[in-house]
């Protein structure tokens, strides 16, 4: 078993774990931005990092809650811009806390007068050290160098951030945990076509979005294939030029409202030969694939913490069958030194 496997197999326990320690933090830190006065919430984050951002940005948005905008690292990376962030929540999200841009980000934004948030797995970092607030992942050591339990640890210790500033009742439950251990105990064999070919397309819609994107990072990351992420409804707008005999699309397909267009998506696929890979509980989305991963059936916010772990699965199973290391993807290192 690769240390990737091992390591995202802990997730049920990083959920029962931050269900237990997180809520706490995220109460002083929703405190702290009604009496701050606050009007906007900015995350800053780059790679798997990012992925849980935009997680975060949908779902405390979905709740009803303050905008969320990404900032551009090299902003302050550079030009260490100035703008006024009295009235900001800053949300730094990274599994290291070390990596010298985000620890610039996260320094610029102070002196802006930002209120700031660390989300990270190290909680002796220069970000959880210099933060107003620490949210800690406490998914413990990670050694393989794909981040497998620290990104669902992000997802949810920022789901339950976005819980507490919009007052709404908690998502990762002991109904997810469970979920994903079933997760964990479902067969799971790589698509031969997927195998062969040099690229992949993504696709999904609603709260899996952020998942879709972190699907296609681990796909390139461990097996060097090149991947495309987007909403069914986005790829339509240009993207499905990419659409032709044998290419591989793989959908994550969750019962619930985008039903139909899934379906929709699967029959349109299939009608021009592509491989379609679906990630599902929708019985007519499992007729039409070629191959298929049954997923439990989720309520619609449980469907990011269940996915995740599947699709983290699979990029693992993928990487072993062509004989490649998960653990140890070339030119990549645990820290990321960008600018």
């Amino acid at each position: 078993m690769s240390i990737m496997s091992d390591e995202l197999r802990q997730t049920p326990q990083i959920y029962k774990r931050l269900r237990e320690t997180a809520q706490s933090v995220a109460v002083d830190i929703a405190a702290a931005v009604a009496a701050r006065g606050v009007n906007v919430i900015i995350t800053a984050a780059r790679g798997t990092s990012n992925n849980a951002a935009v997680f975060f940005k949908q779902y405390n948005e979905y709740l009803g809650g303050l905008p969320v905008s990404h900032t551009a690292p090299y902003l302050s990376t550079y030009y260490g811009t100035a703008s006024d962030l009295s009235r900001a929540l800053y949300v730094v999200v990274s599994q290291s806390g070390q990596s010298p841009d985000t620890v610039t980000m996260l320094r610029n934004a102070k002196r802006n007068g930002a209120l700031t948030v660390a989300v990270t797995n190290a909680e002796d970092s220069p970000i959880a050290k210099e933060a107003d607030f620490l949210l800690a992942l406490l998914a413990g050591e990670e050694k393989a160098v794909a981040a497998t339990k620290t990104f669902t640890a992000e997802i949810a210790a920022l789901a339950i951030l976005a819980e507490a500033l919009n007052h709404a009742a908690g998502t990762v439950t002991e109904a997810v945990e469970k979920k994903t251990v079933t997760v964990f105990d479902t067969e799971i064999k790589p698509d031969k076509v997927l195998q062969a070919s040099q690229s992949a397309i993504i696709l999904t819609r609603g709260l899996n979005e952020a998942i879709a994107k972190e699907f296609a990072l681990k796909i390139t990351e461990t097996t060097y294939k090149f991947t495309f992420a987007s909403s069914v409804n986005e790829f339509k707008h240009g993207p499905q030029a990419l659409v032709a005999e044998g290419v591989p699309i793989i959908l994550l397909a969750p019962d619930g409202e985008f039903k139909a267009d899934f379906i929709s998506a699967a029959e349109t696929f299939k009608k021009r030969g592509a491989q379609v890979i679906a990630f599902t509980d929708i019985k007519e989305v499992a007729a039409l694939a070629d191959s298929v991963v049954t997923m439990p059936a989720c309520q619609r916010t449980e469907v990011p913490f269940v996915y995740a772990p599947a699709i983290q699965l699979y990029a693992e199973a993928l990487a072993v069958s062509l004989g490649l290391s998960p653990d140890a993807p070339r030119n990549l290192n645990k820290v990321t030194v960008t600018s």
